[in-house]
C-alpha cells in the first residue's frame, strides 16, 4: 500500500465476437456461461503484450501480468523474455480475469417486437409508457467507447418522450 501512488493499472478492451447466455439455476441465481474464443484471445493478448510495453516505456520497475498464473518482470530481468513467457502462459478460458465495460445490445431498437426490445422511439413494445435511454439500444456493441452514441440516443429519446402526448 505505501507504493500505491506508484502503481498503474491498464486494461485491454477488445471488441469480442462471440456470444455467450445467462441462465438460473435451480435456486434462481444466475449462471453465465461465455467462453474467450481463440480469435478474442489473440487480440486480447496482443492488447496485454502492448500495455505492458506502455508501462515498460514509462519506467515501470514491476509489471504483473493479469494471468492468474504470477507472471511478473522486476527491473533489470530481461523484458523481452518477460513478454514471451506472458505469450507462452496463452490465455486459457478461465486463466485470467474477464469483465465487461461497457453493456450494449441487450434492449436493441428495433422496427418490429421481433427485431428489437423497443421501438424506434425508445419505448418499449411490451410495456407502454416504458423508456430505455441508453447503450442498451444499440444492435450490438461498438467496439469502441460509446459515450457520445449513447448521449444523441438519449437525447432522440429524450424529444419523443417530451411530444409524447400525455396519459397516453
Amino acid at each position: 500500500m505505501a507504493d500505491m501512488a506508484y502503481q498503474g493499472n491498464l486494461i485491454i478492451l477488445t471488441r469480442d465476437t462471440g456470444s455467450g447466455r445467462v441462465r438460473l439455476n435451480k435456486r434462481g441465481e444466475p449462471l453465465v456461461d461465455y467462453r474467450v474464443s481463440a480469435y478474442d484471445q489473440r487480440h486480447v493478448m496482443q492488447g496485454i503484450l502492448a500495455a505492458m510495453r506502455v508501462q515498460h516505456a514509462g519506467g515501470a520497475t514491476e509489471i504483473t501480468a493479469p494471468h492468474s498464473a504470477y507472471l511478473q518482470w522486476h527491473s533489470g530481468d530481461d523484458f523481452e523474455a518477460f513478454l514471451r513467457r506472458v505469450e507462452a502462459a496463452k490465455l486459457p478460458n478461465g486463466g485470467y480475469g474477464v469483465f465487461s465495460a461497457h453493456q450494449m445490445g441487450t434492449a436493441r431498437i428495433g422496427g418490429t417486437p421481433a427485431l428489437g426490445a423497443v421501438k424506434p422511439s425508445g419505448e418499449t413494445w411490451e410495456v407502454r409508457g416504458l423508456y430505455v435511454a441508453d447503450g442498451s439500444l444499440f444492435p450490438t456493441a461498438s467496439g469502441v467507447n460509446p459515450m457520445v452514441t449513447i448521449m444523441g440516443l438519449a437525447h432522440h429519446v429524450a424529444q419523443g418522450m417530451k411530444a409524447a402526448p400525455v396519459g397516453v
